[in-house]
């Protein structure tokens, strides 16, 4: 960085255009960020009645997919939505991409299906710590199992400000 080098208007001038973009980059879906740290459920509906589908992402790579059960199973009747999602997707194994042209693919899939004007399901993008919203995820689970839209939120969509002003 150019404070390292104690070249303090270089510093400086470089912060004045990354503040200039703050706003820009406010305004990108929270699906634009750097691919080697994007990591996402996508929620779909399932062929299996009372159920949905698990698709993981990451690094652009998706896998799956995995069945998920609205209506737990008995042994499971204890367990919170929450803990048995995370424990789906523990069992999820990682995508094992091939080559470069594998994963352009499956980002080639992925935004096509993202930019959809109407698109069945919905995604969820992890943190930078790489923790899913687990509330929002079991909300969609239940709006995807129901058939219903996702939610319209301008702030579900698009980046926050916090999350603008770090670098993609």
């Amino acid at each position: 960085m150019a404070s390292e080098k104690l070249a303090f208007e270089d510093a400086a001038t470089i912060h004045a255009r990354i503040e200039k973009l703050k706003p820009v980059l406010g305004q990108l879906p929270e699906i634009v960020q750097r691919l080697d740290q994007f990591s996402a459920l996508m929620v779909q509906p399932s062929h299996i009645a009372g159920g949905v589908s698990f698709f993981r992402i990451e690094q652009g790579r998706v896998s799956g997919p995995t069945g998920f059960m609205i209506e737990p199973a008995e042994h499971t009747k204890s367990q919170s939505m929450e803990a048995r999602v995370h424990a789906s997707l523990g069992r999820m194994p990682a995508s094992q991409t091939k080559s470069a042209l594998e994963t352009m693919e499956h980002i080639a899939l992925l935004k096509r299906w993202y930019y959809r004007g109407t698109r069945t399901g919905e995604i969820f993008c992890a943190d930078e710590k790489g923790e899913l919203p687990m509330r929002r995820v079991v909300r969609g689970i239940s709006r995807v199992f129901r058939g219903e839209k996702a939610e319209s939120s301008p702030q579900g969509s698009q980046r926050t400000t916090e999350e603008a002003s770090k670098p993609l």
